[in-house]
């Protein structure tokens, strides 16, 4: 680093004395407030900056080429896993993605439509059909509306047997 001889010997911030050689023309300690930048100093580097744009399409691809096949550490996505524990979206925001996740609701295919009930209900345990006489020992989520609402009164626990004879019985009337 060079030392650069200084025209005056005082901090241009706080009025200090300094060195005849320092680095900089300021003080040790308020060189350590870096966060704080004069006016001079930010019309100059937004100057420097005018015209630029970092927030185009191919600045992303620049970093995200930049940034491929660079695999974190464990500790690193653990930092990050730390970071995030705890934090809870607000009502608004949960709003918006309820609407945004039951639009997409109806666009996805009849096994996800099950799956989401068994993620939200868990796994069906039994059968609800009071007629059945319990042939079958795997038991399924059959939807009662044909709607497929996320709705727990729309959904009832069948035995495989009863649920493809309720499906089947559903399709007749329907054509």
């Amino acid at each position: 680093m060079k030392y650069k001889r200084i025209k005056s010997l005082k901090c241009i911030d706080c009025g200090k004395k300094i060195s005849e050689y320092a680095t900089k023309e300021k003080c040790l300690s308020c060189s350590k407030k870096g966060h704080m930048v004069s006016l001079k100093t930010r019309k100059k580097i937004s100057k420097k900056l005018k015209g630029k744009c970092f927030n185009t399409r191919e600045h992303y691809i620049k970093l995200s080429r930049m940034f491929t096949g660079r695999k974190q550490t464990a500790a690193h996505n653990k930092a990050i896993s730390d970071g995030l524990k705890g934090r809870r979206l607000s009502d608004e925001t949960r709003k918006k993605l309820k609407e945004i996740f039951s639009q997409a609701w109806n666009k996805v295919t009849y096994f996800t439509k099950h799956h989401k009930i068994w993620k939200l209900y868990g796994k069906a345990d039994r059968c609800e059909n009071s007629n059945c006489n319990e042939r079958s020992n795997d038991y399924e989520w059959s939807n009662i509306s044909g709607k497929y609402l996320e709705d727990r009164s729309d959904w009832r626990r069948l035995c495989t047997i009863c649920h493809n004879n309720f499906d089947r019985r559903r399709n007749n009337e329907s054509i």
